[in-house]
């Protein structure tokens, strides 16, 4: 590896991120578009590394399912929930955040 490439590898933070939410009513409530491109997902948090960011998704799943066991089907409560379980982290650098 060359050291630019080393050297831009050191710089790169994480990004936790989830999918956004639409809300489509009062009749159908929210939803999550994970199906949303990656530019359109939202910062939950920012991590120094992989394995912080890492980290932080893990206790966000876990969280995630005690929420949705107590929230209403398509609340807004219940949306962030599933959007936190289907939560990703992704370097800073990574192309598909430009689009």
């Amino acid at each position: 590896m060359k050291l630019r490439h080393a050297a831009a590898l050191a710089l790169t933070g994480w990004y936790l991120m989830t999918p956004p939410l639409t809300y489509d009513g009062p009749r159908y409530g929210f939803t999550v578009q994970s199906d949303a491109p990656l530019s359109k997902w939202v910062v939950t948090d920012a991590a120094d590394s992989a394995s912080e960011c890492e980290q932080g998704h893990y206790a966000l799943v876990k969280d995630s399912g005690k929420t949705m066991d107590k929230a209403r089907p398509h609340s807004n409560e219940w949306a962030n929930a599933i959007a936190y379980a289907q939560s990703q982290c992704i370097a800073s650098n990574d192309p598909r955040l430009a689009k």
